[in-house]
């Protein structure tokens, strides 16, 4: 069963009422997309993974971390 795009009211989990999932992508756009993503998304886990530990801070590392996971779960 597809997505219905319908939003279940009165739960306690906050939902979006846009439906933001793309079902007219062709085999080679997703595979295109997911190579990308994984691509950006290892350069940043391999970035925060060579830092020493003496210049670790939390924009170099969790904020990075973050903001990388966003960009996956928005795209």
């Amino acid at each position: 069963m597809g997505p219905t795009g319908e939003v279940v009211f009165g739960s306690q989990v906050p939902v979006c009422s846009e439906n933001r999932l793309r079902w007219d992508l062709s085999p080679e756009q997703i595979r295109q997309m997911s190579d990308e993503l994984i691509s950006s998304t290892s350069e940043v886990y391999d970035r925060v993974g060579a830092l020493d530990l003496d210049s670790v801070t939390f924009e170099n590392t969790l904020k990075a971390l973050a903001d990388v996971e966003v960009e996956y779960t928005v795209s």
